[in-house]
């Protein structure tokens, strides 16, 4: 295909790429669902494979990965739903100070004394 040819196909191709963005793509809701469903259902056994896989081998060279530069990235933290872990945030969690919902006054006062 020559230069001038492609740039005809090209320039032939502008109208129909403009009248799909203008209409929007039109996406089968149930058929996308289903699709998410088997595909979610596929990744999970090889998910499980994975983790028999490499949990074990994590576990015996610890000290090995620990010498890596990003040894952080191997290493599970636990985080706030609530704040994030966010500093501000966190000072005023009550998730993070214990409870399992924002406490009373009479409960805080309960605190105190």
């Amino acid at each position: 295909m020559t230069p001038d040819e492609l740039q005809k196909f090209e320039l032939a191709l502008a109208q129909p790429c403009m009248a799909i963005t203008a209409r929007g793509l039109r996406i089968d809701e149930e058929r996308r669902l289903a699709m998410i469903a088997v595909l979610e259902a596929e990744i999970q056994p090889l998910h499980d494979d994975l983790q028999g896989i490499v949990l074990p081998l994590v576990a015996e060279n610890e000290a090995k990965l620990k010498k890596l530069k990003k040894w952080h990235l191997f290493v599970e933290k636990w985080c706030c739903s609530c704040c994030r872990g966010g500093v501000k945030k966190a000072a005023a969690c009550w998730s993070c100070a214990g409870f399992e919902k924002s406490p009373t006054k009479k409960e805080l006062k309960g605190l105190c004394h």
